[in-house]
C-alpha cells in the first residue's frame, strides 16, 4: 500500500510538471490587430502565428525575445526590438516592417526564412549572426537602414539597398538572384566578408560597392551604372561580367532628332529633351541637321562642313543673248529660266552688246572688253583731193 502511495505521488508530480510545461509553451494565434506594449518572451516550443490581414505592432522600446517560432502571414510592425533565437518565418503573404530606429537581432542560433517582404527603414537595423534565407521574397533596406551581416545570408529573391542605406558584410552572402544597390547606398564587404554572386548585382548611380578588404566571387553579372563606384578588386575572369551600364545623351533643343555634341549628360535611361545622336551643327534650327537637304542659302544645312555644295551661281540674261548680268544673280541647284551660268554681259538690255559681238565704230563697247571702238580710225573728208 505504501509502495502504491509513492508511485501515485510520483505520477502526480510528473503530470503536474507536464501541465506546467504545456501551459508555458502555449501557442498564440493573432486573429485581430494587436499591439505588444510589454516585453514578451516566446518560449522554446511556443509559436506565435499572425494571421492574414492582421497587424501585430511591437511598440517603441519593447523587446520580443523569440526562443520558439514566429509564423507571419499578416504584417508585423516593429518599433522596438525583436531578438530571434529560434525561427522566424515570413510567409508569402507576410510583411515585416522594421521602422523608426527599430532592431531585429538574429542570434547565432536564429533562423529567418523570408518568402514575403521584409522592410528595414528609417535608421533601423537588422543584425544577423545566424542564418537569413530569402526564398523568392524581397528584403528592402531603405532610408538610412543598416544591415549588419556577421554570418550567412542566402538570397534567392531580391535584396534592395536604397536611399542612403548600408549593408555591412563581415560574413557570407550568397546571391543566386538579384541585389540592387540604389540611390547613394553602400555595400561594404569588410575584412573577412565574402560575397558569392551567381546572379546579378546592380550598382546604380552614385552608389558604392566597397571590396577593399573582403572577397567577391563573381560567376554572374555585376552592372555598374553611370556614376556607380566600385572600390577594390572585382573579378572578371571565367563567366564573370562587370559591365559599365551607362549611355551618353545629347540635348536636342530644336527637336529634330539630332543632338548637340557640346551639351550632353550620361544616364541609364534617356532624359527628356535628349537623344543618343551628337551630329547636329545648329541645335537652334530644326531645318539644319545631317538629314536635311542642302539649300543654296549660305549656310551648312546638312552639317557636312560644306556650304551650298551642289549649288551654282546663275546670272540674269534679260536680253537673251546668252550672256548674264553680274549685278543680278541667284544660286540654285539647277538653272532657273532666264538665267545663264556666265556673268560677262556689260549691257543686259541690248542683245547686240556682249562678249561675242563684233566691235563697231559706234561709240559704245559692243564686245564688253571695256574698250570703246577699238580698231576704229577717224577719217576726214578731202573734197579737193589734195591729201588733206
Amino acid at each position: 500500500m505504501k509502495k502504491n502511495y509513492y508511485v501515485f505521488i510520483g505520477l502526480f508530480v510528473i503530470f503536474g510538471l507536464a501541465l506546467m510545461q504545456t501551459a508555458h509553451a502555449a501557442d498564440r494565434i493573432f486573429t485581430e490587430h494587436t499591439t505588444i506594449t510589454v516585453d514578451e518572451t516566446i518560449a522554446a516550443g511556443e509559436t506565435w502565428t499572425v494571421n492574414n490581414d492582421v497587424n501585430l505592432t511591437i511598440a517603441t522600446d519593447i523587446l520580443v525575445n523569440n526562443l520558439g517560432s514566429i509564423e507571419n502571414n499578416g504584417e508585423i510592425f516593429n518599433r522596438g526590438t525583436i531578438t530571434n533565437e529560434g525561427q522566424l518565418a515570413n510567409n508569402n503573404t507576410g510583411v515585416i516592417t522594421n521602422n523608426f530606429g527599430a532592431a531585429i537581432n538574429n542570434t547565432d542560433i536564429g533562423e529567418i526564412n523570408n518568402n514575403g517582404i521584409i522592410r528595414n527603414k528609417n535608421t533601423s537595423t537588422i543584425t544577423n549572426d545566424g542564418t537569413i534565407t530569402n526564398n523568392g521574397g524581397i528584403i528592402k533596406n531603405k532610408n538610412d537602414g543598416i544591415v549588419n551581416n556577421n554570418s550567412t545570408i542566402t538570397n534567392n529573391g531580391i535584396i534592395k539597398n536604397k536611399n542612403t542605406s548600408t549593408i555591412n558584410n563581415n560574413g557570407f552572402i550568397e546571391n543566386n538572384s538579384v541585389i540592387k544597390n540604389k540611390n547613394d547606398s553602400i555595400i561594404n564587404n569588410d575584412s573577412g566578408g565574402t560575397i558569392t554572386n551567381n546572379g546579378r548585382i546592380n550598382n546604380n548611380d552614385n552608389c558604392t560597392i566597397n571590396n577593399t578588404s573582403g572577397t567577391i566571387g563573381n560567376s554572374g553579372i555585376i552592372y555598374n551604372f553611370c556614376s556607380g563606384i566600385l572600390i577594390g578588386t572585382i573579378p572578371t575572369t571565367g563567366n564573370a561580367i562587370v559591365q559599365e551600364w551607362c549611355t551618353t545623351y545629347y540635348r536636342d533643343s530644336d527637336s529634330d532628332g539630332y543632338g548637340d555634341p557640346g551639351d550632353s549628360q550620361t544616364a541609364t535611361s534617356q532624359p527628356p529633351g535628349y537623344v543618343m545622336d551628337a551630329s547636329d551643327c545648329d541645335d537652334s534650327n530644326s531645318a539644319v541637321n545631317p538629314g536635311a537637304v542642302e539649300l543654296c542659302n549660305g549656310i551648312d544645312d546638312n552639317c557636312d562642313f560644306n556650304i551650298d555644295e551642289g549649288c551654282t551661281t546663275y546670272c540674269r540674261d534679260s536680253d537673251s543673248d546668252g550672256y548674264g548680268d553680274s549685278g543680278d544673280s541667284q544660286t540654285a541647284t539647277s538653272q532657273p529660266p532666264g538665267y545663264v551660268m556666265n556673268a560677262f554681259d556689260c549691257d543686259d538690255s541690248n542683245s547686240a552688246v556682249n562678249p561675242g559681238a563684233v566691235e563697231l565704230c559706234n561709240g559704245i563697247d559692243d564686245n564688253c572688253d571695256t574698250n570703246i571702238d577699238e580698231g576704229c580710225t577717224t577719217y576726214y573728208l578731202d573734197s579737193d583731193s589734195d591729201g588733206y
